[in-house]
């Protein structure tokens, strides 16, 4: 199933916890308008995701969950993009 995900490096898994993660949790709405332009469909994936993991709940816990659920999987995805650029760099360099 993740066979062609790139193995994260300890850096980076620490830049994302201590930083990316509240930085796309902050700009979500930023951040899922630059992937629809990117990818609409990998957009309205993710939308539709955070929507099926709010549907339970109610106001402004819906709205946060839903806010929450979308900045995760941004942040995740923005994690191994980066690491496939860099790798992608590495493979250049030789």
């Amino acid at each position: 199933m993740f066979e062609h995900l790139p193995v994260i490096s300890a850096d980076s898994y620490k830049v994302f916890v201590d930083r990316e993660l509240v930085e796309v949790l902050n700009d979500a709405d930023v951040y899922l308008e630059a992937l629809k332009e990117a990818n609409n469909y990998l957009a309205r994936a993710i939308n539709a995701g955070a929507v099926s993991v709010a549907e339970d709940f109610n106001g402004s816990t819906k709205q946060m969950i839903y806010s929450e659920a979308i900045a995760v999987q941004l942040a995740s995805l923005r994690l191994v993009d980066r690491e496939l650029g860099a790798r992608e760099l590495e493979r250049l360099a030789i």
